[in-house]
């Protein structure tokens, strides 16, 4: 992940920062509430190990570097953690002394708040906190986090939790920190959508190519293609988008020829599953994706308003949709694939930096 701030820029590990690193995490002051000063050949060996093999994971730990200087001043990240029983996703900050009291932990924190929410599908972050570390609180209150709980730590370490949640509702126990999606054959759908949000619909579905590019694009093939049980790998989520799109641009003319139901969909997914995605370069499925769905948005661009309010039955909901309801059913089952890649990303990334 690479992140520019104002003043900071969070970017992947480079083998210059392992000394500044090695320094900040020996630091006794840096890390009184964090545990205390880790052993210098550890810490060193740990970022050796994630220099030889990068994070393949949207989680993890990056150096923060001064913009104006280009030098290392802090160590951030995302790290998975059990928390009373439950698996949370931590946010973590730590600066070198030098620097305290100019405000870079917050903005630093912000930036990572707010990529792991909006690229990565993040509902739930915490920071646990020693309650003795008030310019710590300070930071995780300033970006929003709001004090749940007290904890008590393995080894007996006091801490508060500190919880963003991106949704309305409250923190609830129970449940992983992204997200548990609604099975797609479960949802129900708004229908009768006006015809002023169709804009707006249509650049969710002009923004997928290049979403599912950025989600891709830097793993490997092994992580790509690795599957959970028995459900679809990345890869096979990436190749089921392009697999749909004749359906959509389908429906889309079923519309507009003005037939009284939409064509039926193939229930279960025969031509993904037979279509061994897995073996195709990953380069490919995406250049298919974004020359389809090209296709799919400038054909719905053409299409007058009058045409947009037009009603055929969903042949498995069995409601009447217009045009407008339609793209919002696509782009609501792009996130969905997308969702479920991060999903997979997260159960894959057994490997965490942490400190």
């Amino acid at each position: 992940m690479r992140i520019e701030t104002e003043r900071l820029l969070i970017r992947p590990l480079a083998a210059s920062d392992v000394d500044s690193l090695v320094a900040l995490w020996a630091d006794p002051e840096v890390t009184r509430h964090m545990g205390g000063p880790r052993d210098q050949a550890k810490v060193r060996a740990i970022l050796e190990e994630d220099l030889a093999g990068q994070a393949e994971s949207p989680f993890g730990f990056w150096p923060v570097a001064e913009r104006a200087t280009g030098r290392v001043v802090g160590d951030c990240g995302l790290t998975e953690k059990e928390v009373d029983g439950r698996r949370e996703l931590e946010l973590v900050y730590v600066f070198t002394r030098d620097v305290w009291g100019r405000g870079y932990a917050t903005e630093a924190a912000s930036a990572i708040k707010v990529a792991a929410t909006t690229q990565f599908g993040v509902q739930r972050l915490i920071a646990l906190v020693d309650p003795a570390n008030v310019a710590s609180a300070r930071v995780a209150q300033k970006i929003g986090m709001v004090l749940e709980r007290r904890t008590v730590r393995p080894g007996g370490a006091v801490r508060d939790v500190y919880v963003y949640s991106a949704s309305a509702e409250a923190p609830q126990a129970g449940g992983d920190h992204v997200t548990r999606k609604q099975p797609w054959f479960e949802r129900q759908f708004p229908t009768g959508l006006p015809v002023e949000i169709f804009p707006l619909v249509i650049e969710r579905l002009r923004g997928t190519p290049p979403r599912l590019e950025e989600r891709v694009t830097a793993l490997s093939a092994a992580v790509l293609t690795r599957r959970s049980g028995n459900t679809w790998s990345i890869q096979e989520n990436a190749g089921h988008l392009v697999d749909m799109e004749p359906l959509w641009l389908d429906r889309v003319e079923d519309f507009l020829a003005q037939r009284a139901e939409l064509t039926v969909a193939d229930l279960t997914n025969r031509k993904t599953h037979e279509a061994n995605h897995n073996a195709a370069e990953v380069e490919f499925l995406l250049r298919s994706f974004r020359q389809a769905r090209h296709i799919l948005v400038s054909r719905l661009e053409s299409v007058g308003d009058a045409e947009l309010t037009r009603t055929a039955l969903h042949p498995r909901l069995r409601v009447p949709m217009n045009l407008v309801d339609h793209a919002f059913f696509v782009a609501e089952h792009d996130d969905y694939h997308l969702a479920r890649m991060t999903e997979l990303l997260g159960e894959f990334s057994s490997r965490r930096r942490v400190l």
